[in-house]
Order: C-alpha cells, then sequence, then structure tokens
C-alpha cells in the first residue's frame, strides 16, 4: 500500500516504487486523494509500466474530512487490505494513515510495516512531518537519501539516491 501525496512527492515515490521488484508486489493498493488529478495521471502512467498480470487499486481520499475521520477511513482500509507494507512521503497528510496503521497494529487488526521516504531534497535535516514521524511510534522505518541524515539521526535508514 502506498499514500500518494501531491505533486513532486507522488513522482518521487512512484521512482522509489518503480525499484520495486513488481513480480513481489504483483498487488499494489494506492491512497490518494480524490481531487489531485496530476497525481492520479502520474499514477495511471506509472502503472502502464508494470507487469501485465499485476493489478492495482486506487482508494480515493476524501481531503475535507476531520483528522480522526481520515483515521477511521484509514483503519478502515487497513482491515480489508491487510497490506504488508504501507510507504509513505513528503506531505503532513500522511500522518493520520501512519498513526491508523500503529492503532491497526496496536489492536491487532492489522500488521503493516509503515515505511516513510524523505524527500530528495532534505539535505541537512528532516521535513516537520520526517521529525514528528522520527520521533514518535507510528513508523517503523525512516529512509533517508544523503548520508549527512544519518549522522543526525541515528534511527534512519540510509539508502542512497532514488534515480
Amino acid at each position: 500500500m502506498a499514500f500518494l501525496g501531491s505533486g513532486a512527492y507522488t513522482s518521487e515515490l512512484l521512482i522509489f516504487l518503480s525499484q520495486l521488484d513488481v513480480k513481489r508486489f504483483s498487488y499494489r493498493i494506492y491512497l490518494l486523494n480524490a481531487e489531485d488529478a496530476n497525481s492520479d495521471r502520474q499514477l495511471r502512467n506509472f502503472e502502464k509500466f508494470c507487469e501485465p498480470f499485476s493489478s492495482y487499486q486506487v482508494e480515493n481520499l476524501i481531503s475535507h474530512c476531520s483528522f480522526w475521520r481520515k483515521v477511521l477511513k484509514y483503519i478502515h482500509y487497513l482491515r480489508i487490505h491487510k497490506p504488508d507494507i504501507l510507504i509513505c512521503n513528503g506531505p503532513n497528510s500522511c500522518i493520520p494513515c501512519c498513526i491508523a496503521a500503529f492503532i491497526a497494529k496496536f489492536c491487532f487488526i492489522s500488521h503493516t510495516s509503515v515505511v516513510f521516504l524523505e524527500s530528495y531534497c532534505r539535505v541537512t535535516r528532516l521535513s516537520p512531518t520526517g521529525k514528528l514521524l522520527y520521533y514518535s511510534p507510528f513508523v517503523d522505518s525512516v529512509i533517508v537519501q544523503w548520508p549527512s541524515l544519518v549522522e543526525l539521526y541515528r534511527q534512519t535508514d540510509y539508502i542512497g539516491w532514488i534515480k
């Protein structure tokens, strides 16, 4: 399951996903803001290049509901789909999804691992969303793309630049 933010965040996450083994992740679920036509277009173009036997589903999100209502909606998605992993990046709109995964784990609804991918443009410090998730129990891994960030934030995972 991947949470697609918007704009450049979507592009960056799709580049990351393109490097994963499509056969291992042959069924993918995307959480996408219903009002984000640009990310929807990027996603559909991305999926054209995936293996023909793979399939995906898009869950359209409502952006104007309350924080806790979003959390409950995400818990519902996690209960239905039971993904092994949730990958998110960028905007603070992914925080309710990460909290939902934490609650679902705590309540034995789902055992989804949560990975936050910090943006390539973050060279000297984590983004506000990255900091919040780094210091919280809501994610299992924070991935950074610059070695200087690992020196400051020892619990991050360095993977190098996503190309």
